[in-house]
């Protein structure tokens, strides 16, 4: 069975906030295991109980109350974290991107880099890229592929959500520090992003273009990547 509606899955998420009415975090981790993700609940649903366990937790509970659910190892569990931090940005800006860094690194699978990465560093990119940039470009020379990949998932997301040109603009030169990676994983997170910012803003890589095509240091699959995002502009202009 799938969950796909709010109706089904508001009384789950009822289950688990009554758990927490004596602030008992280890009941509160149980239910939300038991009733949440131990089922197939659809994205959209899992970030609405996302945003109810956020207005439902003092702020002091927040960040290890996501760390329980990281050590869950469920894949939706990504999406509840990704979307807590978010929440959290507005207020708790360093805090929750580094919080975030946590728990990319930790991950064992790439999915927990994109719904980490997209959920947090997207939309911080989108919603405080001055403070943002240095940080991401910070994260170029992290230990961890999976947190560096997931510059890469950010910057797509926000791109894709309306981030202006300079801020693009920005990025994409953050990215072609990334362009001679040999490492797979590094590649799949920055190539999808130097796609979308071609799609978006092809202009960027039309006043690179000489680089791009004389440069040795960046690599033929980054090269590749912003042709696709050039046709994908172009066929979207038809």
């Amino acid at each position: 069975m799938i969950i796909t509606r709010k109706s089904q899955v508001t009384p789950l998420l009822e289950a688990c906030l009554n758990s927490f009415e004596n602030q008992d975090s280890v009941a509160l981790i149980k239910q939300i295991d038991y009733q949440i993700l131990s089922k197939k609940v659809k994205f959209p649903l899992l970030e609405f109980c996302a945003i109810t366990l956020f207005e439902s937790t003092p702020n002091h509970v927040q960040l290890d109350l996501c760390r329980k659910i990281g050590d869950l190892n469920r894949e939706g569990g990504n999406v509840l974290i990704g979307k807590i931090l978010q929440l959290r940005l507005e207020q708790n800006f360093e805090s929750s991107l580094n919080e975030a860094v946590y728990h990319i690194a930790k991950g064992k699978e790439w999915y927990v880099s994109d719904l980490i990465g997209e959920r947090v560093f997207g939309v911080a990119l989108l919603t405080q890229p001055i403070l943002c940039f240095p940080f991401l470009n910070q994260l170029t020379n992290h230990t961890s592929n999976w947190v560096v990949r997931s510059i890469g998932s950010g910057t797509h997301y926000a791109i894709k959500k309306g981030l202006d040109y300079n801020s693009s603009k920005d990025m994409f030169h953050i990215l072609l520090k990334l362009s001679n990676t040999r490492d797979y994983q590094i590649k799949r997170g920055i190539g999808w992003a130097a796609k979308t910012c071609a799609k978006f803003h092809p202009q960027i890589i039309y006043d690179l273009e000489e680089k791009l095509k004389d440069d040795p240091s960046i690599g033929t699959w980054f090269k590749t990547k912003v042709k696709i995002g050039l046709a994908r502009h172009a066929h979207a202009q038809l």
